[in-house]
């Protein structure tokens, strides 16, 4: 081929490449094509991509309240295929006030305590309460059962008011109630270090309501009360059954089989603290101990029938009674009961 001719095919494909796409006279036109091909592209794998793909940027933890709370457990009705709702702190208080609304309270009993200063309602066919002794290694201070007469097949068997001291335990992520870390390696994770995004002001309850979903990055589910005053926190917690686990989501659960906890908890309130005061201390006798008396009803007192009292013809002067029997030149002895 000749240099000619080379310049002559050069010369008709530029001219049907410039035709198409890149003359000046289309560059306008060119812009606008391949920018909303692009767009349409984009919006396509978008679209398609998984929702996981989708969260938070990995190793930065979703608060409670943003995380999408679904049923992983087997007993609890999972619903439709249609995507998870998102819980809000609007959406679980509401939730709340709707099954404490639904809760005929009319035959529940009051229970005060005022060592501890707080109080709460139960329902009136359950066992009374009881106090639970304190055991070695427990953090609270006092513990309160509360009880059904007979649980039958429901998991639940009732609910426990704990009480802790403040100066000791802290903050609530000490208390019993609060799970444990999923894995060990998490303990000085930055974000697992506090309770942000756990703690929900519910309408109309004195308490927060703690809760952790199952798909929680840092700790297992948990569902309980609390408020926090002064010296003390009050946590009130429901309590399964030994047979019955933690694994599913508590706040379906509960909901599902145990709606008088959230009643329950609506009534936990604080009272003055009344605490009765202490006996004064008895005076630590130094005085000698007499050597002759008897014992009556945990007194000593003379041990002669016929005392008959009169000056002593050993000691002269006054002295020390020494027999818990009186003479007239002896200082009465502190041990004895005259």
């Amino acid at each position: 081929m000749t240099i000619e001719n080379f310049k002559k095919s050069f010369r008709e494909w530029n001219s049907i490449f410039c035709r198409g796409m890149t003359c000046r006279t289309n560059i306008k036109r060119d812009i606008v094509v391949v920018s909303a091909a692009i767009f349409f592209a984009a919006a396509f794998l978008y679209s398609n991509m998984p929702r996981n793909f989708r969260s938070a940027p990995a190793g930065e933890r979703m608060p409670a309240a943003a995380v999408k709370i679904a049923d992983e457990t087997e007993g609890v009705v999972a619903g439709d295929s249609s995507p998870d709702p998102i819980m809000t702190e609007t959406d679980i208080s509401a939730e709340a006030e709707k099954i404490i609304n639904s809760t005929d309270l009319g035959g529940w009993k009051d229970f005060s305590n005022q060592f501890w200063g707080f109080s709460v309602k139960y329902p009136g066919e359950w066992i009374a309460p009881k106090s639970q002794r304190k055991s070695a290694g427990s953090k609270w201070e006092a513990r309160y059962q509360f009880r059904k007469n007979d649980a039958g097949e429901n998991p639940y068997l009732g609910f426990d008011v704990a009480v802790y001291d403040v100066p000791k335990t802290k903050e609530i992520s000490n208390t019993e109630e609060y799970p444990t870390l999923k894995n060990q390696d998490l303990k000085n994770d930055a974000r697992c270090q506090n309770i942000e995004g756990h703690a929900f002001d519910v309408d109309d309850f004195p308490a927060e309501e703690i809760y952790i979903p199952p798909t929680d990055d840092c700790y297992g589910p948990a569902l309980f009360f609390s408020i926090v005053k002064e010296r003390y926190i009050y946590n009130i917690v429901p309590v399964l059954s030994a047979e019955s686990q933690q694994g599913a989501d508590p706040r379906l659960a509960i909901n599902d089989n145990f709606p008088q906890y959230y009643a329950a908890a609506s009534t936990l309130g604080l009272i003055d603290i009344v605490r009765p005061k202490p006996a004064p201390l008895k005076p630590k006798i130094t005085a000698p101990k007499p050597v002759s008396f008897k014992v009556v009803g945990g007194k000593l007192v003379c041990a002669k029938k016929n005392d008959k009292p009169r000056k002593s013809r050993q000691n002269k002067g006054k002295h020390l009674d020494m027999e818990c029997c009186l003479d007239p030149d002896e200082y009465p002895n502190p041990w004895c009961t005259y």
